[in-house]
């Protein structure tokens, strides 16, 4: 399979969700941007894009009920929905992609506090990538005043605030995710 397929698979498993629409632009511009402010080249912004499309190909074993988001959650609905990164990871995992990619895929549910899942990592354990992209998503799915009191908690600090000054230098930007 190669990149422009499991591309195209990630698209169509988007489609499924209506929380997806337009969501891979915003949150690829957004963390492309705070990549840039945490010292990383314009040369990671296509894996990055690449990564952001990828995160959720997982989820095409969620049940349409759970990303729909109709009605109560119970325990078992939230350890399913913390599980599809696992399967993300395993669709992608004998593909020539980058790690970054790939780290993404996995490791973006992850918690600063070790919370989160698959595999419970913390801190510093969490793929930078995976933490840019969790922030994210969080901004995009909510809004920066939401995120910001997580930092340290559920978000990492140092990519809560590149975000805050990404944010803030690109008015743009601000509209966009936003939007």
């Amino acid at each position: 399979m190669d990149l422009r397929t499991i591309v195209t698979l990630a698209r169509a498993v988007q489609a499924r969700d209506p929380y997806a629409a337009g969501r891979s632009e915003r949150v690829t511009r957004l963390a492309q941007r705070i990549a840039g402010e945490l010292g990383f080249g314009v040369e990671l912004n296509h894996a990055i894009a690449v990564g952001v499309v990828c995160a959720d190909i997982g989820k095409i074993g969620l049940p349409d009920r759970l990303l729909q988001g109709r009605g109560q959650l119970s325990d078992e609905d939230y350890a399913t929905l913390r599980s599809y990164p696992a399967m993300s990871s395993y669709i992608l995992g004998e593909l020539d992609l980058p790690a970054v990619v790939k780290e993404m895929a996995r490791s973006h549910l992850e918690r600063w506090d070790g919370n989160g899942g698959p595999d419970g990592l913390a801190g510093e354990s969490i793929p930078v990538f995976a933490r840019i992209l969790a922030v994210s998503d969080a901004v995009d799915a909510t809004s920066f005043a939401d995120v910001a009191p997580q930092a340290g908690t559920r978000f990492c600090p140092a990519t809560v605030a590149a975000a805050e000054r990404s944010l803030a230098a690109d008015r743009a930007l601000r509209a966009y995710v936003a939007a």
